[in-house]
C-alpha cells in the first residue's frame, strides 16, 4: 500500500491524535543588523512557522521528523533542516513533503524495526543530529516543550549519540534512565508517541525554541574571556574554508581576543564561552548556535562565508547587536553547494572597521 500523507489537523480528527500544546504563527522578531562600516539593514517583516505538539497512538519513526500512522499514513516528513527543496513553505499549515519517494521513506519503511517502546508515560523520539545547531536549536527545544507538558516522558535518541547530546539532555534536566540509545539504521514504534513539530524548520530557528534554551540553568561564565573567536581553521573542516583564517586569529588575538575551536570543546564548555562573551566573533556555521546562550547586549561579529538568516534571527531573538563581517570568495572546485564548491577570505581591514564598530556598543 502507497504512503497518504495525512496533516497534524488530519492525525487528530482521524487517527486519535491528543494535541497538547499549539504555538500558532505569530509575527516574528524584527530583525536587524549592521554591516562592518555601520551600515545598519533592516529585513522585511516575517510571520513564525506554527509549532504543535500531539500525542500519537502506535507510531512508527523511520528517520528524522518522518513518522507513520497504522494505515501506511505518513503524518509528516519535514526530513531534515536543510530540506527547503523538498518541502512546501507554506504558512500557517505545516508543510508536508511533496514527493514522499523523493524523500526516501518508501525505501526507509522496510527497515527492520531497532526498538520498540511500550512505556505509556510516551516517549519523543529525537534524531542525533551530528550538526551541532541542528541538534540544539531543532532537536533539543523539542524535547524541552514536550517535557513542559508531558510528565515522565522518555527521549529516543535515535541515531549516533554524541557526548554533546547526552550533556545537552542532562544540562535539560533529563536524567540518563529515560534516554534510550537507538541506532540510526533501524525505526523505532512507538505505543504513545509524543510529537513536537519542528523548532528548526528549513534553518529558521523558532522563537519559541530559543526561549526554551534560554530557560536552561545559568552556564559557567566565562567572564576571564570576554572576547571569543570559534575557529573554523582546524584541517578536518573543509566546508566554507577561509584561506586566511590563522592570520585573523593572530589579529583578533592581538585585540584581546581567545581563539576556541568548538570542535574540541564540551557543549558545557561552548555554553560558558558564549556566556562570558561581550564579543562573539566566529565564521557562519553550528558555532553561532551557542550565541542562544549569549548575554542580552552582547556583541556578534558574524563572519559572512554564507548569507542566510538564521543566525541573525537568532541574535534577534536574544537581544544581541550583530555586525556582518563580510568575506572575499572564489570557487576552487565543483561541488552541490556554495559552501562546498568556494573558498574564502577575510580582509583584515573589513575586520578592523568591525571591531571598532564593537566597542562602540
Amino acid at each position: 500500500m502507497p504512503l497518504r500523507q495525512a496533516s497534524e489537523e488530519e492525525a487528530i480528527g482521524n487517527h486519535g491524535a491528543e494535541e497538547f500544546f499549539r504555538i500558532p504563527a505569530a509575527p516574528h522578531p524584527p530583525i536587524a543588523f549592521l554591516d562592518a562600516d555601520g551600515t545598519r539593514h533592516q529585513a522585511e517583516p516575517e510571520v513564525t512557522y506554527p509549532v504543535l505538539g500531539l500525542v500519537l497512538r502506535d507510531a512508527t519513526v523511520h528517520f528524522p521528523n518522518v513518522v507513520t500512522l497504522p494505515g501506511d499514513v505518513l503524518l509528516d516528513a519535514n526530513v531534515g533542516y536543510t530540506s527547503v527543496e523538498l518541502c512546501d513553505h507554506g504558512l500557517p499549515d505545516y508543510p508536508l513533503v511533496r514527493d514522499p519517494l523523493a524523500a526516501g521513506v518508501a525505501l526507509r519503511a522496510g527497515t527492520p524495526c531497532a526498538y520498540h517502546c511500550r512505556d505509556e508515560a510516551g516517549a519523543i523520539c529525537v534524531a542525533a543530529q551530528s550538526n551541532f545547531s541542528a541538534w540544539l536549536l531543532g532537536e533539543l527545544p523539542r524535547v524541552l516543550l514536550a517535557r513542559r507538558h508531558v510528565k515522565g516522558i522518555k527521549v529516543i535518541l535515535h541515531g549516533d549519540a554524541r557526548p554533546f547530546h547526552l550533556d545537552s539532555l542532562a544540562d535539560a534536566g533529563v536524567p540518563a534512565d529515560r534516554i534510550q540509545h537507538v541506532p540510526g539504521e533501524g525505526h523505532v514504534r512507538v505505543d504513545r508517541l509524543v510529537w513536537v513539530t519542528s523548532t528548526y524548520f528549513h534553518q529558521v530557528p523558532h522563537p519559541a525554541g530559543t526561549l526554551e534554551i534560554v530557560r536552561l540553568k545559568a552556564p559557567p561564565d566565562r567572564t576571564d574571556r570576554p572576547r571569543i573567536y570559534a575557529s573554523r581553521s582546524n584541517p578536518g573542516i573543509t566546508m566554507r574554508r577561509i584561506i586566511n583564517e590563522p592570520a585573523v586569529e593572530r589579529l583578533l588575538e592581538g585585540r584581546g581576543f581567545s581563539v576556541i575551536r568548538p570542535e574540541l570543546l564540551t557543549y558545557g564548555e561552548q555554553k560558558g564561552y558564549a556566556a562570558g562573551a561581550k564579543v562573539f566573533a566566529a565564521p557562519f556555521g553550528a558555532a553561532l548556535a551557542a550565541i542562544a546562550f549569549c548575554r542580552e547586549g552582547s556583541v556578534v561579529l558574524h563572519v559572512a562565508t554564507k548569507f542566510s538568516f538564521e543566525f541573525i534571527r537568532l541574535a534577534a531573538q536574544r537581544n544581541l547587536h550583530l555586525i556582518q563581517v563580510r568575506t572575499l570568495r572564489r570557487k576552487v572546485r565543483d561541488g552541490p553547494n556554495y559552501s562546498a564548491s568556494h573558498e574564502f577570505m577575510i580582509e583584515p581591514e573589513e575586520m578592523e572597521k568591525a571591531l571598532a564598530l564593537a566597542d562602540t556598543l
